[in-house]
This record gives structure tokens, C-alpha cells and sequence, in this order.
């Protein structure tokens, strides 16, 4: 939204933002899965690949962590879905 903002007819500059970052992509894939708490290896795995995955499709943080820890169900407010707490 904010590059639409920018781009202004006739100013001859467009901007694009590319989500992919091998950096950042690297980072989260070693070490993202560490920031959760209480967790077993096949979970910690699961959540590695989920956030890998996600960020290779190009979504968003907020929807690979809904993901991972479910989504509220609107009928019943509680959480469903996700992953934590699943093994292989």
C-alpha cells in the first residue's frame, strides 16, 4: 500500500517490494522455530518447514504463524487447526 502511495504518475519511478529475502529466509528457517517454548523436535521441525514453506509461497508472517497455531473459529472462539502440539 505504501508503494502505490509513492508512485506518482509521470515521476518515472515505480516501486516494488519481493517478500523472498534468502537472508531473512535462512535466519528463520535455523532459528525461528528456537523462539517458541516447550516444544518437542518433531515439533520444532514441523514449524521449521511450515515457516519455510510459507515464506517460499510468498505469505505473509501473520498468516504462516496462523498456520502454525491455528485459527479462531468464529462460532465457537475457540482456536482450531494449526500445528503445535502435532508429531510426525
Amino acid at each position: 500500500m505504501a508503494a502505490k502511495s509513492i508512485n506518482v504518475p509521470g515521476a518515472g519511478a515505480v516501486v516494488h517490494f519481493d517478500m523472498r529475502n534468502t537472508a531473512v529466509e535462512n535466519w528463520l528457517r535455523d532459528h525461528g522455530a528456537e523462539l517458541v517454548k516447550q516444544v518437542t523436535d518433531d515439533q520444532i521441525a514441523a514449524i521449521r518447514l511450515a515457516i519455510q514453506k510459507g515464506i517460499e509461497a510468498g505469505r505473509n508472517p501473520r498468516n504462516i504463524a496462523l498456520d502454525i497455531v491455528g485459527r479462531i473459529d468464529k462460532i465457537t472462539g475457540r482456536r482450531v487447526g494449526g500445528i503445535i502440539g502435532l508429531t510426525e
